[in-house]
């Protein structure tokens, strides 16, 4: 499928008067005629020339993760659309895609790659936030393992941050994973 095809698609499902697109209709339609909607989604968010709908296709990417509908190579690739539209919307599209990612055992462990970059990189307006949160959704999903030496580095970072109502919570989340996944 085509980008301008998709494009004609997603604008044939507006809501009036609102002007929201129904992307789980778009979703349903794709699969209706057997097309892979991650893939189609993926396309669109990779052309260049379709920057007003980037947004539609994270959106519809989401949806297919939280239907459990996500394969593990597409998370990868949900993420980085995250990461590429963050910095134009708010952080809060990294909130969204993280509690999504974490309902399925097939796309959770995508999660556990990013918190260790996140911890690493600190590249990312509330990187160390963002990072527990992950975890803490994966803890309360029970989606993904997170790795032993990944624990030691959630506890000793959670001391770490600036603000104490925050550091509370976030070495809350780092004394549960070690208890759930130890320490090496």
């Amino acid at each position: 499928m085509t980008s301008s095809s998709l494009i004609e698609l997603l604008m044939s499902n507006v809501s009036e008067p609102y002007g929201l697109v129904n992307v789980q209709a778009v979703i349903d339609e794709l699969t209706a005629h057997k097309i892979d909607p991650a893939v189609a989604l993926t396309d669109l968010f990779r052309d260049p020339e379709a920057s007003a709908w980037h947004f539609y296709a994270l959106v519809g990417m989401r949806s297919l993760a939280l239907h459990r509908r996500l394969k593990q190579k597409h998370a990868d690739t949900l993420l980085r659309m995250t990461e590429a539209l963050a910095p134009y919307a708010d952080t809060d599209e990294y909130f969204k895609t993280i509690s999504v990612l974490a309902c399925s055992r097939e796309t959770a462990p995508v999660l556990v790659k990013f918190v260790r970059q996140t911890l690493e990189k600190k590249n990312i307006q509330d990187w160390r936030w963002l990072a527990f949160f992950a975890v803490g959704s994966i803890l309360e999903k029970k989606t993904a393992s997170i790795p032993r030496e990944l624990v030691k580095k959630l506890l000793d970072e959670a001391p770490n941050e600036p603000e104490p109502q925050r550091r509370e919570q976030l070495e809350e989340i780092a004394d549960v994973a070690q208890k759930v996944f130890g320490l090496p």
